[in-house]
């Protein structure tokens, strides 16, 4: 199974990858930036993993050379709700509508219920907790569901 963990905390990226290859044996790939999904659609689109793992709050890019600024949306919106961006870019895609989305937040739900009211149902949302059952058993869920 192969993974893509959107996820901009390089400590949480590589618990997360460690936890999924123990629990669920699979190849987890991991972008840093909201910017990074948006540069790497077109190859996600060419070849998709079996699910993603968004990370709901992500930095736009990191400081450097390439440095470029948010567009209009994402400024309007903010880093808090950049996994919701890259979920609804996934959706509008014909090779990526319908896969299993993780939505991983370390904020309660409650925090995004208008985003959370018209989810597909191949879009979950787990709040992030230092014990990783809730995410593995979330990832099982929606692959056995297949997303319906």
């Amino acid at each position: 199974m192969r993974v893509i963990l959107v996820e901009d905390n390089w400590r949480e990226a590589e618990a997360v990858e460690k936890d999924l290859a123990a629990a669920l044996r699979c190849n987890t790939s991991t972008i840093r930036t909201e910017l990074e999904f948006v540069d790497r659609l077109e190859e996600i689109e060419n070849n998709p993993p079996d699910l993603f793992v968004l990370d709901v709050s992500l930095r736009w890019t990191t400081p450097g050379p390439d440095f470029r600024p948010e567009p209009d949306e994402v400024r309007a919106g903010g880093r808090g709700r950049a996994g919701f961006r890259c979920a609804q870019r996934l959706q509008q895609r014909l090779a990526t509508r319908g896969l299993p989305i993780v939505l991983y937040s370390h904020f309660s739900r409650f925090q995004f219920e208008d985003e959370l009211k018209d989810l597909p149902r191949s879009v979950i949302y787990v709040k992030k907790t230092s014990d990783p059952e809730a995410l593995v058993q979330a990832i099982r869920g929606l692959l056995d569901t297949g997303g319906d």
